[in-house]
């Protein structure tokens, strides 16, 4: 068994006789300043420590003011075929962007059998930063297996992170949109490396008024007595595609419709199962989740 994650989440302080590694841009000397040493314990705000232990402690707590570090971290973790673990880092920070910022992202160095990693201008990274997430924020990564098999991407812990902010992995090659904070994902992979199949999206659960006011006047049900997927469109909103997956990520409808009346019926026969349906309109797009049980009665 092989596992990737250390026993102490790395923060922004070094402790003490831990070892790391510098990178520049042209080469040079490297220089350390007295000044740039701080006494920060486990124990403190930052949860982290650095480098310190002096008898003027007391002196330079108070010249250094530990900040509280309050942006928002989403760690993403990995769980390979064979026993490796990963975890990746996503920071929002202002001073970032989508592409490789000096500074902020870390570059991945190891050469695992099996790995998991952040896909930025075609590189691999394992921490990176960006500036803001929206509803269209994408971010691809990439899974390497040894021999394929089963595999499992989850969220393992969020620091300053909204409520109202849901975290996604979308996975291409099953055609699945999968809620990370209800679950993690688990699914079978070919050996090789993936560097398209996956990606982390975000969509915020708060709405506008005028969203909501959409929203709201919405209704999506399977009426069993005539098999058939029936929307209530009470403002008569313009509805232009429906489109319903099973848990397999598989499609079970898919129709243009671009309807503006109040009510309309879809025929279809489903099986007992949970089925995912999108309606999209020309304002938003809502997605239901909808459980059908249906009775089957057996005959000899």
């Amino acid at each position: 068994m092989h596992h990737l994650v250390s026993i102490k989440t790395p923060r922004r302080y070094i402790p003490v006789s831990q070892g790391f590694f510098v990178t520049a841009t042209t080469s040079g000397n490297t220089k350390f300043e007295n000044n740039q040493r701080v006494f920060v314990t486990e124990t403190s705000n930052t949860n982290s420590w650095f480098l310190k232990e002096s008898s003027s402690y007391k002196k330079l707590k108070n010249q250094n003011n530990i900040e509280e570090d309050i942006r928002p971290k989403f760690r993403i973790g990995y769980n390979s075929p064979n026993g490796y673990d990963r975890q990746l880092l996503l920071t929002i920070d202002e001073n970032t962007t989508m592409s490789y910022d000096w500074g902020y992202e870390a570059p991945l160095i190891e050469n695992n059998l099996e790995d998991m990693f952040w896909n930025i201008d075609e590189s691999k990274y394992i921490i990176q930063g960006i500036n803001s997430i929206t509803e269209t924020t994408i971010l691809p990564i990439g899974v390497k297996t040894f021999n394929g098999g089963s595999i499992t991407i989850h969220i393992d812990a969020l620091e300053n992170v909204s409520d109202d902010v849901s975290i996604y992995l979308k996975d291409h090659g099953t055609n699945t949109l999968h809620d990370l904070r209800t679950s993690p994902y688990t699914t079978n992979v070919n050996s090789g490396i993936l560097n398209e199949r996956f990606e982390i999206v975000f969509v915020s659960n708060s709405l506008s008024n005028n969203e909501a006011d959409l929203k709201d006047s919405l209704n999506l049900f399977y009426n069993a007595s005539n098999t058939s997927i029936v929307i209530s469109n009470a403002k008569n909103i313009e509805i232009k595609k429906l489109k319903g997956v099973n848990i397999l990520g598989q499609n079970v409808l898919e129709k243009n419709l671009n309807s503006t009346e109040s009510q309309i019926i879809m025929p279809i026969n489903l099986a007992t199962g949970v089925y995912v349906f999108i309606v999209q309109t020309s304002e938003i797009k809502i997605t239901k989740k909808h459980l059908y049980e249906a009775l089957i009665e057996l005959e000899n």
